[in-house]
């Protein structure tokens, strides 16, 4: 079968050519753990049960996860297998979390199909997605993560490699919300819906306000928003104007454009966030 799952569109046979994603036709899962370090909605008091998948469709030179998103590593898992994983969190956390799935989109569906968990099933992804894959999901998924990263084509193309990100992820999005709908939350936590991510990158505040007044035009009464002061430069001493956290201008800049577009509903990271502690031991 010929890959295109994402916006890549490799057209390669997997079992034979590795997708610009990096990953052959098996499922690759990096790590996996009880994971508090999300929204509130989704760590809950058990945690999310993460399951980092590995390689990526993009190449933001920013990646905090590197060690896993440039090369396929961790385990080789059948369905069969995942399927067990996910079940194995269904028991034990507040929900299952599948981060970065988008190259295995068929097998984690071929997994759902083996066990359907009672907790919800997050899709945690950077946003750069075709909405015909969406579309596979649908019915498996009931949260739905992704990120909202850019609306600058020119920034997307040099911090990540794709010039055509804001038109596949405002779809996508799109997508995703036409799907669960809007949130549900109960108890404190999310059931179903959308949670849009923005993750503020220093010196490129400009491109914050415009995703803020995206979301706020298109998704602000049918998503929420999740607003990221969480940056932290990890090698990109190549990229001297992101080589730094953001500063608290940046920030009260951004806070301010929620209150201008009239934003309120979601969650907003103190700027305090900016650390590495967050990220999983891979």
């Amino acid at each position: 079968m010929k890959c295109n799952l994402c916006p890549n569109n490799c057209n390669v046979n997997r079992a034979e050519t590795l997708g610009k994603c990096l990953a052959d036709d098996k499922i690759y899962v990096a790590y996996s753990g009880l994971h508090k370090w999300e929204e509130p909605v989704i760590s809950g008091p058990l945690g999310s049960g993460a399951i980092f998948f590995s390689g990526c469709t993009m190449r933001c030179v920013f990646c905090q996860n590197k060690k896993i998103s440039r090369t396929v590593c961790g385990k080789a898992l059948s369905a069969a297998e995942l399927a067990a994983l996910i079940k194995n969190f269904d028991e034990t956390a507040d929900n299952i979390n599948l981060v970065s799935p988008t190259p295995y989109t068929l097998g984690v569906i071929e997994a759902l199909d083996m066990y359907k968990p009672q907790k919800p099933v997050i899709m945690n992804c950077g946003g750069y997605e075709t909405v015909d894959t969406v579309k596979k999901l649908n019915g498996y998924i009931n949260v739905y993560l992704p990120d909202l990263k850019y609306v600058d084509s020119n920034l997307s193309h040099i911090l990540s490699g794709k010039s055509d990100y804001f038109k596949y992820a405002f779809d996508a999005i799109s997508e995703m919300i036409e799907q669960v709908g809007k949130p549900v939350i109960e108890d404190g936590l999310i059931k179903s819906g959308v949670i849009v991510r923005h993750l503020i990158i220093p010196s490129h505040i400009d491109n914050t306000l415009d995703v803020l007044k995206v979301f706020a035009d298109n998704f602000m009464d049918s998503a929420l928003l999740s607003l990221m002061a969480q940056y932290t430069p990890v090698g990109v001493e190549a990229f001297p104007a992101i080589n730094r956290r953001i500063t608290p201008l940046e920030y009260k800049r951004a806070l301010n454009a929620l209150d201008e577009y009239g934003i309120t509903a979601g969650f907003v990271q103190e700027l305090s966030s900016a650390t590495t502690d967050f990220i999983p031991e891979f």
